[in-house]
């Protein structure tokens, strides 16, 4: 299967959540070994953490988004979330393995251009609890290469 780029979102089986399910993964960068690709992402969810609810910086890193916004797979909700808060590691050889047995699973699109410097001023408000500044950094121009 041909690796994902930077601002792809994919459809698939998500193990990092309580508890597991299928979920919308946005790709921000990726990291090419001998044997295989490693993906850093977001997930996309259809409200936010009760976790976060008290904290007014994890409250900030959830980017609202809707169909109408460019993303017509998130048809089901009024409203969904990119979150910025939480970092989702994926392995292409696991993506693999999800396309390979589910259907379901795919590529559903890419992230639209106008937010890509809203995902970056979202990662930065972190304040380097969730992202380093370095990953910032290495994230940023992963996707603002993407997008040129």
């Amino acid at each position: 299967m041909t690796p994902f780029q930077p601002g792809d979102i994919v459809y698939c089986y998500s193990s990092e959540t309580t508890p597991p399910k299928d979920k919308y993964h946005l790709i921000l960068c990726c990291d090419a070994t001998q044997n295989d690709y490693y993906y850093l992402g977001l997930l996309i969810n259809h409200e936010i953490r009760k976790r976060y609810l008290g904290n007014p910086d994890a409250l900030y890193c959830q980017l609202e988004v809707t169909s109408a916004d460019g993303f017509p797979y998130l048809n089901k909700y009024p409203v969904s979330y990119i979150d910025c808060w939480f970092k989702s590691y994926t392995k292409q050889s696991e993506f693999d393995a999800n396309f390979k047995d589910d259907s379901r699973y795919h590529k559903v699109g890419r992230l639209p251009k106008v937010f890509v410097n809203q995902v970056i001023t979202r990662l930065n408000a972190g304040k380097g609890e969730v992202f380093s500044p370095r990953d910032i950094n290495i994230i940023a121009k992963s996707l603002l290469d993407a997008y040129s």
